[in-house]
């Protein structure tokens, strides 16, 4: 008997030689010694006749293509093919916005190809077929079903699928059709199971579920405005977001399944450290690098330092809504004087600099005006600004409010804890206002903070990173505290590096007509003020300043119906004698003006520095800005002349009329050169 009467013969049909000898081949690897085989390429014989006992060929499609070939009644069998697993993890593992081709010999095969792999659930790939003859897109990626030599030129990386495997489901179907014994192929389908992904109606239903639930897992992930890139306890990439694309200027499909170490400078993780971020530098930019480590997989996430900061800003501007917010400017600082406008220039100028800044000034001249004006003509101005009176809690309460505090950090401690001023003034301003009381225990720590620029929360380990610029404000001389040992002199010469001194109403007594009309009009009262009554309150001395004259303007608006006359004013500012007694001069001014006269009477040399030694000697507080400013004032009013250079001043007929009735007691010797008073 002759081997074609034995065997039984398998016909396969086929466009191309090429993949006839490929289903051949496979096919032998099982059914070798069963069956003889006979080709048909049709790219060969276009209309042959196909005798035989088993027609294989390509797909359903070509089943009625070939129907009229074959002698009846041979049975037609449609080929399912599938991927080798190695090459379908491949595919899979590209992310769902990769969009390549998918090159074959011809147009058919190209999406026939395309097809199954949409079948084995590559749903989340927009795949282009490139095929002789067809357009090619501008794309850097080609997938190819064993096909290179068909790759366009302008392809920079091709990923060979590998042939297209005839699946375990066709080689049963054929055992059981000529009864096959199972024992000969159970094992070789096994193996064949185990390399390649079987194509089933069931299976399929579920690779495109995975494929969707996939597809939506990274669709979200690309909305994330932070790189995220995940990767296996090897350290292998396995997916990376649109963000990450971008913020490394790398593709997805090129990096997934390599090292992070080959696009990240970073260490390998460890669990027993699940979550660090740090600082690093790609391509010259700066990101936060958060690195997070779980069960077998690893996620980085990345954020240009750019980006956190405008985040920080529009948090910032959130904040001010709070009340954070400084409201005035210095188109508010009512007055044309020269001591307000000299007072107004230079706070002007030091509002460029980002140092800190010193206002000095008596109770009610309008310090937080200046701090807030000058923030607002900074740099920082879109940022909080935040004010405190320093003056105004017990020290406990203060160190809270200024550092913050974490949870359980004391008895009554608000859950989750508080950031302090500090913290919630980043990038902004800190406004403290008589800082010359805060207790030398926390001048320590605010020292610290104005170094380190650095914040450490009451019961806290983290030291919180702060942009803040002090503008700090005394009514007191804080040299004279630091020579007392009261303020720090390292804090002093921290917070005094742009000093500011603040006149008194009674130096720029000229806008008190202005500032008058101005507290009216935001009352609403149109009435007009009388000169005589101007000309009264301009002779009173307003040691409260402008707070004090606000409170007599309310008093008189109050007391009058009708016409405002001199009865509208305060008994205190009409008072011939307080008049007369002071003579236009504050309560300052005149102990500036009677120490100068005892310390001339006893021979001694006069200026700021003795006069605030003999001041301190007696329990009065005057520094040497409040003398200067006093004896400006008492120039002034013709009480002294002051001469050039650093020679002083000499006490006039008047100034000495009006120290003599200071005197206690009265001194009548008197001689004019021991009034000078030396700089």
């Amino acid at each position: 008997m002759s081997e074609s009467t034995v065997k039984p013969t398998i016909c396969i049909v086929t466009r191309t030689v090429k993949t006839a000898h490929t289903l051949q081949r496979q096919l032998l690897s099982f059914l070798r010694g069963h069956f003889r085989f006979v080709l048909y390429p049709l790219e060969i014989e276009s209309a042959p006749r196909i005798k035989g006992d088993l027609v294989l060929v390509p797909g359903q499609e070509w089943a009625s293509r070939v129907a009229n070939l074959v002698d009846q009644p041979t049975s037609i069998i449609p080929v399912r093919r599938t991927l080798r697993r190695t090459a379908w993890e491949k595919v899979m593992a590209l992310p769902s916005r990769t969009r390549a081709m998918l090159v074959n010999n011809d147009r058919e095969a190209a999406f026939e190809t395309i097809a199954l792999l949409y079948e084995l659930g590559a749903r989340h790939i927009d795949l282009v077929p490139v095929y002789p003859g067809s357009a090619v897109p501008d794309l850097d990626l080609a997938l190819t079903p064993n096909e290179p030599d068909y790759v366009p030129p302008s392809v920079t990386q091709v990923l060979n699928i590998g042939d297209r495997v005839v699946d375990a489901s066709t080689l049963l179907d054929i055992a059981s059709r000529f009864s096959i014994p199972d024992t000969e192929l159970s094992h070789s389908i096994a193996e064949h199971l185990r390399d390649t992904v079987p194509c089933s109606p069931g299976l399929a239903t579920v690779l495109g579920n995975l494929a969707d639930t996939r597809k939506e897992l990274e669709l979200v992930l690309d909305m994330v405005h932070e790189g995220v890139i995940a990767f296996d306890d090897c350290g292998r990439i396995r997916l990376l977001n649109r963000e990450a694309e971008k913020t490394l200027n790398k593709k997805a499909w090129q990096y997934v399944g390599r090292s992070v170490s080959d696009i990240l400078p970073v260490k390998p993780f460890h669990p027993q450290q699940p979550f660090t971020e740090s600082v690093c530098n790609i391509d010259g930019k700066s990101f936060v690098l958060s690195k997070a480590w779980g069960k077998g997989i690893g996620v980085l996430t990345l954020r240009k330092t750019q980006d956190i900061e405008e985040l920080d800003a529009l948090v910032r501007r959130e904040m001010k809504k709070t009340g954070y917010v400084a409201r005035y400017t210095f188109k508010d600082i009512i007055g044309r004087s020269a001591a307000i406008t000299r007072a107004v220039n230079l706070a002007k100028n030091i509002a460029l600099r980002d140092s800190p800044i010193l206002i000095y000034g008596e109770s009610g001249t309008g310090k937080e005006l200046f701090a807030q004006a000058i923030h607002n003509a900074s740099r920082r101005a879109p940022y909080p600004f935040v004010a405190i009176n320093c003056a105004a809690m017990p020290d406990t309460l203060l160190e809270s409010e200024l550092f913050g505090y974490e949870e359980g950090a004391f008895t009554g401690a608000k859950k989750g804890g508080k950031p302090g001023l500090f913290e919630q003034a980043h990038r902004g301003t800190l406004f403290l206002d008589e800082i010359a009381d805060i207790p030398l225990r926390l001048q320590a720590r605010l020292l610290r903070v104005l170094q380190e620029k650095e914040v450490l929360r009451l019961g806290g380990t983290r030291l919180v990173p702060v942009d803040v610029r002090i503008i700090s404000a005394s009514n007191k001389d804080l040299r004279a505290l630091v020579e007392k040992g009261a303020f720090r002199e390292d804090l002093y010469y921290r917070v005094s590096v742009l000093p500011l001194t603040l006149p008194t109403l009674a130096e720029r007594i000229e806008d008190l007509p202005l500032i008058v009309a101005q507290l009216m009009k935001e009352k609403g009262d149109e009435r007009e003020i009388p000169n005589e009554v101007l000309e009264a309150m301009k002779r009173y001395s307003w040691p409260g300043n402008v707070r004090e004259l606000e409170n007599c303007v309310e008093y008189m608006l109050s007391m009058s119906q009708g016409e405002i006359t001199l009865s509208s004013l305060p008994d205190y500012v009409t008072s011939g004698e307080k008049r007369v007694l002071h003579g236009g001069v504050s309560k300052q001014g005149l102990q500036v003006l009677r120490l100068a006269y005892q310390l001339a009477q006893e021979g001694k040399s006069v200026g700021r520095r003795s006069i605030a030694a003999l001041a301190g000697a007696g329990g009065l507080r005057l520094g040497e800005s409040q003398i200067r400013s006093q004896v400006r004032l008492l120039a002034q009013k013709g009480y002294v002349t002051v001469k050039r250079g650093r020679s002083g001043i000499i006490l006039t007929d008047e100034g000495i009329n009006l120290a003599r009735k200071l005197a206690d007691p009265p001194t009548s010797s008197y001689r004019e050169s021991s009034f000078e008073m030396t700089d």
